[in-house]
């Protein structure tokens, strides 16, 4: 039974319906000539049906809740390195660079890895760009866990510490970031990635990974900063607040630690 022919079984029996997106691609090896061929004949046989829908107002409910729904369905069922790394970029990670995609999603396969970003180039799911990056070392456990409520530590100690694992230089990276193309086919709100906090995300996407290795079904919400919103955390997962701190004066770190007022946080 192949990929496509799978795909008709399970929307019969458990899904309700299924978006046209990046995660119905991955089935198709992104190819995106055959499955609007696939899909045509699905239609024209009575197969299935295709309807347009507003990602913003959908009248069966919550539009969004049901592209995550349906990538979560189809995650389930099949997916590879590659499909996860596309699911992650467009919900997780806000950047990523080519030796940590050849790590943590092509197994140091740079063959498979240079084919797969170069067709997700072209179809209009990703972006690579070369940026000049601080690299984040020594970050295999955080600097500090606390448990929500317990007593907070010194806020100079912890920035201190926190500025010693950022290397003293800049070097030029290529960085793989996903389109809002691809963010809004998982159900998921465009994201402004700036150039200026381009070391951040991607020290944030190696915490990402640390957990991931952890528990490979790990998931985290990113926190976009708001004007007036006070000291937000990087990540929510679950009851844990996430924070990766840059080289911040002993006054920032104590506005990040208060969080531990409301939930469990984890400093790096």
């Amino acid at each position: 039974m192949s990929h496509q022919d799978r795909l008709f079984s399970r929307v019969a029996r458990f899904l309700p319906a299924l978006i046209a997106s990046g995660a119905l691609l991955q089935h198709f090896g992104g190819d995106l000539e055959a499955m609007p061929r696939f899909l045509g004949r699905g239609k024209a046989d009575g197969s299935i049906t295709l309807t347009s829908a507003s990602a913003r107002n959908h009248d069966s409910g919550d539009f969004r809740a049901i592209c995550r729904q349906a990538v979560r369905d189809l995650g389930a069922w099949h997916m590879t390195p590659q499909d996860r790394l596309f699911k992650d970029l467009a919900s997780f990670l806000p950047a990523l660079t080519m030796p940590q995609a050849l790590k943590e999603y092509f197994d140091g396969n740079r063959e498979a890895m240079t084919r797969f970003l170069r067709a997700a180039k072209a179809n209009g799911s990703i972006v690579i760009t070369t940026d000049f990056v601080r690299h984040h070392e020594n970050s295999a456990l955080p600097i500090l866990r606390i448990a929500r409520g317990e007593p907070l530590p010194s806020a100079s100690k912890i920035a201190y510490a926190a500025a010693k694992r950022w290397c003293d230089f800049v070097e030029p990276v290529m960085v793989i970031r996903a389109t809002g193309r691809l963010v809004a086919s998982y159900g998921g709100e465009p994201r402004i990635s700036l150039s200026a906090q381009v070391s951040h995300d991607i020290g944030l996407s190696q915490v990402f990974c640390h957990h991931r290795h952890l528990d490979r079904d790990f998931e985290w919400q990113l926190v976009s900063s708001k004007p007036g919103a006070g000291a937000l955390a990087d990540a929510i997962a679950g009851d844990l607040a996430i924070e990766l701190l840059g080289r911040y004066g002993s006054s920032q770190v104590a506005a990040k630690l208060q969080l531990a007022a409301s939930a469990n946080l984890e400093l790096w």
